[in-house]
């Protein structure tokens, strides 16, 4: 049963998943006279596959994020520089396409 079940649900809904792992239990034991009073889910064993592919695509996601946050840093950085230029060198701003060349 645990496994139709990803590693967030079984974290997050240990209660319901043991309610239904007892019903199971109870529809297949209450032929015998046995009741199961109790199911817990203690112990969870990943497989080292699964462990190691968990393990790459959460460093594959902390790349990926470092490398937005370097890059909105540069790009602030770079927005710094250009409002300091403009500030320190008013007269050299970029022509825009809108203005005039005269020869």
């Amino acid at each position: 049963m645990l496994g139709t079940k990803n590693l967030h649900e079984i974290l997050g809904d240990r209660e319901s998943i043991s309610c239904d792992m007892q019903g199971v239990l109870d529809d297949a034991t209450e032929n015998w006279g046995i009741k199961v009073e109790r199911v817990e889910i203690k112990d969870v064993r990943l497989p080292v596959q699964l462990q190691r592919a968990m393990a790459a695509e959460a460093e594959a996601a902390r790349e990926a994020r470092a490398k937005v946050i370097a890059a909105e840093g540069e790009q602030k950085a770079s927005r710094a520089l250009k409002e300091a230029a403009e500030v320190i060198f008013p007269s050299l701003r970029q022509p825009s396409s809108f203005d005039t060349y005269r020869l």
